[in-house]
């Protein structure tokens, strides 16, 4: 499985990726600086359900340089 999404990776980014239940939750979360007009924050959410043949331990998650979010997993055997 691979999912690829943009997650900006400065350090005012947060970013998660968690497994729940046969879900798999990714968030990605920045609260800048206030500006003259206001504050600003972005947030993705985003939740997959995973494919019963994923072997759930062997999920892992990269960040690239361009902020791309890739998510790995073997299948069960």
């Amino acid at each position: 499985m691979r999912i690829s999404r943009g997650c900006p990776t400065q350090d005012d980014y947060y970013n998660a990726v968690k497994v729940i239940g046969d879900h798999l939750n990714v968030r990605c979360l920045r609260e800048s600086k206030e500006g003259k007009i206001g504050e600003t924050k972005r947030e993705i959410n985003r939740s997959y359900k995973l494919p019963s043949d994923v072997d759930v331990p062997t999920l892992k998650s990269t960040l690239t340089a361009k902020g791309h979010l890739i998510i790995t997993a073997d299948k069960k055997k």
